[in-house]
């Protein structure tokens, strides 16, 4: 049995005997999750996925015949990374021969290291110098030349050895494969561990050195000529350039896989030629969003405190597109109640998770006295 099958034994008996709360929680904590360009910028900056609304579901009614709709949970395809300060990151996108093609430039430094895991169960840290059987999603690269040796804190509670010295190591977070769809990643430079200083002023123009040296091998290398569009509305998507594509992902794309960024599942980065840029951004569109305007006739449980959501039925006015709709809506508080009239923002619907047009989002109680600034508010805040 080698190292690193003996390093993941250990751990799966740890896991085993239940003892992994405190490493779990520390290992979160080295986790910094970015969320770049999602569909939520889309919609003036709403939630326009949150599990609240999508756990519980929605009922409108054309007329008479009522339209149930749910949907789950939204996920994300990018749950790692450190809670420590970035100072500068790099969003990529690779398949295993982009991977490969890049750990083979940086591997060209015959001092560096790629640190496969930031637990261990003993002081030593598993790396290596090779490009495949890697596991671990979450890694970091090693430049002894900089730092000789990393700091490594042992956990009691856990009994596991935590790696530190985060301000003089490149964070490097793998793509993930799944089925027929490449994740994002990123490689980072991230500050000290919380308490500790930003930077170690013995290494800190290094590494910002061989991090921008990284930095310029991807972009001479990779494209970021991408929409980031939705799967259930194809016309529905934006430009997109914070993240950098790989060649052979690129070509998969070609082939039917997805890019996925870290946002909702049902959207994916399609690449274009940089040529063809204009007449490829003319065939997208931003979501669609409506201020409607009726009658509270029923008042609901409050299903979020913390977002301050609850249910309401709404009788709307004719010129909506349904005559009814109950769903969770976000509400101030006071919030309104049976008879009074309000303002209710939609979305459209562009994740395909329920059969319905639109979905809830805000609610305010008009007045004769705030009546047209709440409306005139709401229509510029979602961009209506």
């Amino acid at each position: 049995m080698n190292a690193q099958e003996r390093h993941a034994e250990a751990l799966t008996e740890r896991r085993r005997r239940g003892r992994d709360d405190d490493c779990a929680r520390l290992q979160s904590l080295h986790v910094h999750r970015c969320f770049p360009t999602t569909p939520d910028a889309l919609v003036g900056g709403a939630v326009a996925d949150d599990a609240s609304s999508c756990a519980l579901g929605f009922v409108a009614t054309r007329g008479s015949a009522p339209i149930r709709a749910s949907c789950s949970a939204p996920t994300s395809e990018l749950e790692r990374g450190t809670v420590t300060g970035v100072r500068s990151q790099l969003i990529t996108l690779m398949a295993p021969e982009d991977e490969a093609a890049f750990l083979s430039f940086v591997f060209e430094r015959p001092t560096v290291s790629l640190i496969t895991d930031v637990r261990s169960p003993g002081p030593e840290f598993p790396r290596t110098r090779e490009v495949r059987e890697i596991h671990s999603l979450h890694c970091m690269l090693w430049d002894a030349a900089i730092l000789p040796r990393p700091h490594v804190e042992h956990v009691a509670s856990c009994d596991d050895y935590c790696l530190r010295s985060d301000e003089s190591l490149i964070q490097f977070l793998r793509s993930p494969v799944k089925g027929t769809s490449i994740g994002v990643g990123r490689i980072a430079l991230a500050t000290g561990w919380r308490g500790a200083p930003a930077t170690n002023p013995k290494t800190a123009r290094a590494m910002t050195s061989w991090f921008n040296a990284l930095g310029r091998w991807i972009k001479a290398n990779f494209e970021n000529s991408l929409v980031y569009a939705s799967d259930f509305k194809p016309d529905v998507g934006s430009r997109e350039r914070t993240v950098w594509v790989g060649p052979r992902a690129i070509e998969l794309s070609s082939q039917g896989w997805k890019l996925k960024h870290d946002g909702p599942p049902e959207y994916s980065l399609h690449y274009f030629e940089p040529a063809e840029e204009a007449a490829v951004l003319a065939r997208y569109r931003a979501p669609k969003n409506f201020v409607g305007v009726g009658r509270v006739v029923h008042v609901g449980e409050v299903v979020s405190e913390m977002l301050q959501k609850q249910l309401f039925r709404i009788a709307l006015d004719r010129d909506a597109p349904f005559a009814e709709f109950e769903g969770p809506f976000s509400c101030t508080r006071p919030a309104p109640k049976v008879g009074d009239e309000v303002a209710c923002v939609f979305n459209e619907n562009i994740l395909g998770r329920h059969p319905e047009s639109w979905e809830p989002r805000e609610i305010k109680k008009l007045t004769p006295a705030n009546r047209d600034r709440v409306l005139e508010g709401l229509r510029k805040t979602w961009r209506v």
